[in-house]
């Protein structure tokens, strides 16, 4: 018998959903339906005993005996879905890929639809719900604020069609797959650090350039390169660099650093948690992942428990969303 309490689940969006998909189902919970505007996702593989459907009004009395929705779109097409299905969301949980809107604006305008009509809604920022971060929690919480924290992302870019040249992570899709990625890292702060806030902040230019590369003698497309760069201060007076590189692989890399006087914490998703001071290194723990998934997958495994639980309060908010989204989007001043 499961020991957890079995949902109704509908999963709207089959690009990260599908992976989802498996997930709740190793937790035994019944999916009701599955949806996706393109009907080749929909018939890559057999989904046992649930309903698929290609559009939310096909499927909406289906989404209405739902207790939970996930929905794993683009940021683009967030407001759109939330202010033509209100009705049929009224009073229900639903998980929201992140980020969560194109702008700010975008966002106050889900938050105003959300509270009109009692749709809680949490986000997937699942590294929060990971054992070592929380672990990493319990470290830095008898700490003094650090006074430099530094973060730096590796990040395996998305693809060029060769013959269209459309970038997959285009800044229509939400600002690029480093944007979106670092959407993480900023609500790590707020769960890390929930007394803090960002101040002020300084963002560089993002710059995609997509290039040719001749491998073998032969010209293909590979990762288009994007960087991201800058500085916040938060409100305790602690500086956040961070910024990124780019490389071939498709599994994003992080590396924080947390500088004390007498220390260093470093959190970095291939090893794992350590402390470097005058005595030496020391691993507090490591992450357990399989190779085939990211830690982002890898993380949603504990989120989803939390979930089909209704343990909501853990969850990254639509008003910490806000705070995320003043800074990816670069509007912090409005």
């Amino acid at each position: 018998m499961s020991q957890y309490p079995r949902n109704k689940i509908s999963i709207i969006g089959l690009g990260y959903g599908d992976y989802q998909y498996d997930v709740l189902k190793d937790l035994n919970q019944e999916i009701l339906v599955l949806i996706d505007k393109n009907p080749q996702k929909l018939a890559r593989r057999k989904y046992e005993n649930v309903k698929t459907a290609t559009s939310i009004k096909k499927a909406h009395l289906l989404i209405e005996k739902s207790d939970i929705i996930i929905l794993s779109l683009p940021p683009a097409e967030h407001y759109d879905i939330f202010r033509e299905n209100k009705a049929v969301f009224k009073n229900k949980v639903i998980l929201l890929e992140k980020p969560v809107a194109l702008n700010t604006e975008e966002l106050k305008k889900i938050q105003r639809i959300s509270y009109e009509n009692n749709i809680k809604v949490v986000i997937d920022h699942s590294l929060r719900f990971n054992p070592i971060i929380k672990k990493l929690k319990v470290i830095l919480t008898p700490l003094h604020y650090p006074y430099l924290i530094e973060i730096f992302l590796g990040q395996g870019l998305g693809y060029l069609e060769e013959n269209t040249y459309r970038w997959y992570h285009s800044a229509s899709l939400g600002g690029g797959q480093v944007k979106m990625v670092f959407s993480h890292f900023y609500d790590l702060l707020l769960f890390l650090f929930p007394e803090q806030r960002i101040q002020q902040t300084f963002i560089g230019k993002e710059v995609i350039e997509p290039i040719r590369k001749d491998k073998m003698g032969i010209k293909h497309f590979i990762n288009a390169e994007e960087f991201f760069a800058g500085t916040a201060i938060l409100t305790k007076g602690t500086i956040v660099n961070f910024s990124n590189t780019t490389y071939e692989y498709r599994s994003p890399h992080l590396k924080i650093v947390f500088y004390y006087p007498d220390q260093q914490l470093i959190l970095d998703t291939r090893k794992g948690i350590s402390r470097y001071s005058k005595e030496g290194e020391v691993n507090l723990g490591k992450f357990k992942f399989s190779g085939r998934y990211s830690i982002f997958s890898e993380s949603f495994k504990f989120l989803a428990r939390e979930l089909v639980n209704y343990n909501l309060s853990n969850f990254s908010s639509l008003n910490e969303a806000y705070e995320i989204s003043k800074i990816i989007h670069q509007d912090y001043a409005r």
